[in-house]
């Protein structure tokens, strides 16, 4: 499929990637006076433009994705229509994925280090926990959730930012309800209570974290299975072994909050709150030793 000239006022520069139901591209908005800026835009896939139900799941991102303002959160600049076209734009990461510095970090043989990681985590967990408590006019919870927490929607810019993207597949009160119960995000980083289609909470993107968070700091995986049925299986009922039992030179506190976390039952497993509390505690303990003993 030929990557468009332009998409609305922004000239398209290259491909960044494709999805399931979207395209992303590097582009340019050009202004008065010589004013340029490189942002990333998306763009609904043109199979998917004409179904009203992709349709109107797009314009739901775009309408969660523009009230977040937040350090740790990919900001949306601007959401708009090029013909029969919807897109969205936003800042431009330079940086990685989480996932692919997890696997150049074993590739190389140096794993991500505790503060580094532990940092991170702290990051992604007040980015959720804003979207969690956002509020409306009234000062109403209009009940934002993610649903899709994964290693490969957590950006690491090179300016040291963390910033958790894609809120394609998030819900909130404010949009309109799914058609059907279907699954929404990533089976290996789906809630029990995801993987049979109930109703995402907050307590679904603390599982998620959690279960970021226990990779992260293991370099392990740790729902696995020979098919979809097996990992989404796992997740149901698969016990998760503690952080500290795995590596012990992950902090006590850090251990148990993760495996409050990642409770089978979605009122046992407290808040992003609570894990960014602890986590960044920890990271900068982590980081005060690393010091020390240099």
């Amino acid at each position: 499929m030929p990557i468009p000239a332009n998409l609305g006022r922004y000239q398209v520069l290259a491909k960044i990637a494709k999805g399931g139901m979207a395209e992303v591209y590097r582009a340019k908005a050009v202004g008065i006076a010589g004013f340029e800026r490189i942002l990333a835009v998306k763009r609904i896939l043109p199979k998917l433009a004409q179904q009203p139900r992709f349709i109107r799941s797009f314009i739901d991102e775009a309408r969660i994705a523009v009230s977040l303002n937040h350090r740790n959160i990919v900001q949306i600049v601007d959401f708009g229509k090029a013909g029969d076209e919807l897109y969205l734009a936003m800042e431009l990461i330079d940086g990685v994925d989480l996932r692919s510095a997890q696997q150049q970090s074993m590739a190389s043989g140096a794993p991500i280090p505790l503060p580094v990681a532990l940092y991170i985590l702290a990051d992604v967990a007040a980015g959720l926990e804003y979207a969690h408590e956002k509020t409306d006019d009234a000062g109403n919870n209009v009940g934002i959730v993610h649903c899709d927490i994964s290693p490969q929607n957590i950006m690491l810019s090179a300016d040291g930012f963390v910033k958790v993207l894609d809120f394609g597949v998030a819900r909130a009160g404010f949009v309109s309800a799914p058609e059907e119960r279907r699954l929404r995000g990533k089976p290996r980083y789906m809630a029990p209570e995801q993987t049979r289609g109930d109703d995402p909470t907050a307590a679904t993107d603390v599982f998620a974290l959690g279960i970021v968070a226990w990779e992260l700091l293991t370099g392990m995986r740790l729902f696995t299975g020979d098919d979809l049925k097996g990992i989404l299986r796992a997740v149901r009922t698969a016990p998760s072994p503690r952080i500290i039992d795995v590596n012990p030179d992950v902090p006590k506190e850090v251990s148990a909050a993760v495996e409050r976390a990642l409770s089978k039952d979605p009122d046992a497993r407290g808040t992003t709150a609570d894990l960014a509390t602890v986590f960044a505690r920890s990271a900068r303990d982590a980081a005060t030793t690393t010091m020390d003993k240099e």
